[in-house]
């Protein structure tokens, strides 16, 4: 009768179980050793995997020792004529290296100077002078100061250059100096009234 109404949703029950954490995974003590020496240890595990894994069962290194012994002896009763090359063990391939190296571009007769980067050849430089706009007032002043210093400097080394060129006078102590001279005039009195005495 109510075909009217609403359909009625219908949802999936969701267990419980499959949120819950047991409890005998989480542990509230403290690890003994640190994140990175979990990871260490894992690293080195999965390490030990591979080399496992790459090593060749105990019985094959057995089956191929005794081989080589019948072919040495066997290479021995023909006295070596027909002895072929010793065989050459297969390659291993390692996960270890990189699968693919970088090709250079330089040409195959190539000068150092061409692969040398440009910052070998010459010092990048750093310090670009600032625009007008991009100084601030405490740069602005020090530059002026700086030039005010290099200016002085510059008027006193030409100064220095025109006094030498002229002769200098140097100060020497004269014979007529004023002590000197009352000195001399005290003696002389003293003289002439010797002699008149």
């Amino acid at each position: 009768d109510k075909t009217w109404d609403d359909v009625d949703r219908k949802q999936k029950p969701i267990s419980e179980d499959k949120f819950r954490i047991s409890r005998s995974r989480i542990s509230s003590e403290k690890s003994k050793e640190g994140l990175a020496e979990i990871y260490e240890k894992s690293y080195i595990d999965n390490l030990n995997k591979i080399d496992k894994s790459s090593k060749e069962r105990p019985e094959i290194i057995e089956i191929k020792k005794e081989l080589d012994v019948v072919i040495e002896i066997l290479d021995s009763l023909t006295n070596h004529y027909f002895a072929p090359k010793p065989s050459v063990s297969e390659i291993k391939i390692k996960n270890i290296a990189p699968a693919m190296n970088l090709e250079d571009i330089l040409p195959v007769h190539a000068t150092e100077c061409l692969t040398f980067a440009p910052e070998e050849i010459a010092a990048p430089i750093n310090d670009l002078p600032a625009g007008p706009n991009e100084i601030t007032d405490t740069q602005r002043k020090n530059f002026r100061r700086k030039k005010k210093i290099f200016q002085q400097n510059k008027y006193k080394k030409i100064e220095e250059k025109n006094n030498s060129s002229q002769p200098k006078i140097k100060k020497t102590k004269s014979k007529f100096g004023s002590q000197r001279y009352f000195q001399n005039f005290l003696d002389d009195i003293d003289l002439n009234k010797k002699k008149t005495n």
